[in-house]
């Protein structure tokens, strides 16, 4: 098995499988229960410090009220900073001041395995079995688990999806690009025709971009890894060796970076919300995307929004694979190891994601949480905050997304390939070099951790 496919099934029996819990529908949430319980044995003169990431206080804030009118515990929000946040939970959690500690916090999903490693955050398997009836199933909840362990419920629905402006292209060109190609210009199935939609809808001589695409030192992985899985490559073998330098990935990378002079030319120096403001410009033909993006395209241009199509993220040529949408951020509601409240701070959790809270969540648009339980597509409130025609397909893509890359190390890990990826698109290195560098630093990263110990994190996420 050494060239094994990310394919969701095997990654949902994987992940199920591995439960402290066997899965079954827990059902919708009694929140009135969770009161009740909280009541019995906790109130006023108790307080719990939630550390939240920057841009989220609506979606943290509006529950937590609700929680302290209800049940006489205090609530103390702190903000993180959005990138940093799971460090300072790491380096705050090292420190003997217990003022600094937290008891609940809001990490990114894919960063609970080095929180788990380094002692920072508790597993809350004794719990989830006390008060299994209390947790609301997630669409996508494969990331709060590791190592067959329960760390934290899903609090937000982020899947990457392709945002496509057809609008831009004239009936003419329409029929010209039928009868160049033999096909119509519409939502392409493989990354090979999104391509060449992308080439022939560039003109910049009449301000017209083929895309945004993330070209940013920080970002390349995302697409990267995206062209690899449809093409059946996994970013590692059964024994953690890296594959990213094959032949084929090498030509996958040839053909991500020969865009690079059909996209808007500042996209190499572009951030997140520098990419959701330009691409709501409504110049470009195509972005990679999740709700963050089109909340702020709604916000600020809807007419844009009402011509855009969406989709997951493209197969491969052959259609082997349909297609390359992952699970990207989100983010989990996670237990400190050393609060003194962690049987509270898991109730408040089921709270939170229970179906009236979690829905009061993401109905605040300012916040960054995403839709993640069926009931929330039913919502006026979040139809008209990301209009049905995205919620449609963002549905499906969390339904069907793949996973990410839930390893410890996870971020040394994509840094060095982030660094690589942007090296050879900067021309600085050959693709093959700048491909064959990072696995050797992969390798490094995956000995200093503990290749036996990768290797069983593997397994578990992969099913085997």
């Amino acid at each position: 098995m050494d060239n094994f496919k990310i394919k969701r099934r095997d990654f949902v029996c994987g992940a199920l499988s591995s439960l402290f819990i066997p899965p079954i529908s827990f059902g919708e949430t009694k929140k009135e229960e969770i009161i009740k319980i909280v009541k019995s044995k906790w109130g006023r003169g108790d307080t719990l410090k939630i550390l939240y990431p920057k841009g989220s206080l609506a979606n943290v804030k509006v529950v937590s009220n609700i929680f302290t009118e209800k049940t006489g515990v205090n609530v103390i929000l702190q903000e993180g900073v959005l990138d940093e946040i799971s460090s300072q939970l790491i380096v705050e959690n090292s420190l003997s001041d217990q003022s600094k500690n937290f008891d609940l916090a809001l990490p990114p999903t894919f960063s609970i395995p080095d929180l788990v490693e380094t002692k920072t955050i508790a597993s809350l398997d004794k719990y989830l079995k006390k008060y299994r009836k209390l947790k609301t199933s997630s669409i996508y909840e494969y990331g709060e688990t590791y190592k067959g362990h329960f760390y934290g419920p899903q609090t937000d629905g982020d899947v990457y999806l392709l945002f496509l402006n057809y609008s831009l292209v004239s009936a003419i060109n329409k029929k010209k690009y039928q009868d160049k190609f033999g096909v119509n210009l519409t939502t392409p199935k493989s990354w090979e025709e999104l391509d060449q939609q992308i080439r022939y809808i560039h003109n910049p001589d009449q301000n017209i971009f083929g895309g945004t695409l993330f070209r940013n030192k920080d970002y390349l992985t995302w697409e990267f890894i995206a062209r690899l899985r449809a093409k059946g490559i996994s970013l590692v073998d059964s024994e953690m060796n890296p594959l990213f330098a094959s032949e084929v990935a090498i030509q996958t990378l040839e053909e991500m970076i020969s865009l690079n002079n059909y996209l808007h030319p500042s996209v190499s120096k572009n951030g997140l919300f520098d990419n959701f403001k330009l691409f709501s410009e409504g110049n470009s033909f195509c972005n990679i995307g999740w709700g963050g993006t089109q909340k702020y395209i709604v916000s600020n241009n809807k007419k844009l929004a009402s011509q855009l199509k969406y989709s997951l993220l493209p197969g491969g040529e052959s259609q082997k694979i349909k297609h390359s949408s992952m699970f990207n951020w989100g983010w989990n509601y996670v237990v400190s190891r050393r609060t003194k409240f962690k049987e509270l701070a898991f109730l408040y959790a089921m709270f939170a994601t229970s179906v009236s809270m979690s829905l009061k969540s993401v109905e605040e648009a300012e916040g960054f949480f995403d839709p993640y339980l069926y009931s929330h597509y039913e919502s006026p409130k979040v139809k008209n905050t990301y209009m049905n025609s995205f919620l449609e397909i963002h549905k499906k893509a969390l339904k069907e997304s793949t996973s990410d890359f839930y390893m410890q190390g996870h971020g040394q890990y994509m840094a060095a390939l982030n660094s690589a990826l942007f090296s050879a698109s900067e021309k600085r290195l050959p693709f093959d070099v700048a491909l064959r560098k990072a696995g050797e630093k992969w390798q490094r990263i995956t000995n200093e951790i503990g290749r036996n110990s990768q290797i069983n994190q593997l397994k578990t996420i992969m099913g085997n």
